[in-house]
């Protein structure tokens, strides 16, 4: 019976001083990465990511559709707001519920937004990944004489002298080369019938 009572009270000690053997894990989350704010002079065509403040100058209706077709369809607004800050402006495209957020004289501040290409010009838009806010007013004068939506650009691809061709160019060459070989094949049958229908005719060949 002494024998049973040590054992236990052994275990009790055991018991108790085990958790301060093991190690203590921390809690702590990590903090949340603060935003970078870059200007729109410094915005580039098909980039991601930006976050910026800007004023909204104008806003024009491009298209709106929807109710009039039927009740149920949700009605589609698109609206080209001329946005910008104390570098430049930019064209935003806004798309339904963004319209109501983008009135001229207001002020936004853009999280994670895009740069989508349009006729060679570039456009800013916010996707679903995005987030548009309405700010206080900001203390700055908008540069309008730079818009960086007026920049015409043209998609090229550059080769050195004596590199392989690019990808496209050698997908382009091997499209190419697979439709030659089908008009050939077509040309090659077409005059295979030509000399039957001839032979059948009685003609020479």
């Amino acid at each position: 019976m002494l024998k049973v009572l040590n054992l236990e009270a052994m275990s009790t000690v055991t018991n108790k001083t085990a958790p301060s053997q093991q190690p203590q894990q921390s809690n702590a989350k990590p903090g949340l990465r603060k935003p970078v704010f870059t200007k729109v002079e410094l915005l580039k065509p098909e980039t991601i990511g930006h976050t910026l403040v800007a004023k909204v100058l104008t806003s024009n209706p491009v298209l709106q559709k929807g109710r009039s077709v039927s009740q149920h369809l949700r009605q589609t607004r698109i609206s080209e707001c001329l946005i910008g800050d104390e570098t430049g402006t930019i064209l935003f495209t806004a798309r339904n519920d963004q319209v109501d957020l983008l009135k001229p004289g207001t002020t936004v501040i853009l999280r994670n937004a895009r740069i989508d290409m349009f006729k060679g010009s570039m456009r800013l838009a916010v996707d679903k990944w995005g987030r548009i806010e309405v700010t206080e007013p900001a203390n700055f004068v908008v540069k309008e004489d730079n818009n960086l939506s007026l920049v015409e650009y043209e998609l090229v691809n550059v080769q050195e002298d004596g590199g392989a061709p690019p990808e496209c160019c050698s997908m382009w060459q091997e499209q190419l080369v697979s439709f030659t070989e089908r008009w050939k094949c077509k040309q090659i049958d077409l005059l295979v019938v030509e000399k039957i229908s001839r032979l059948k005719a009685g003609q020479k060949i």
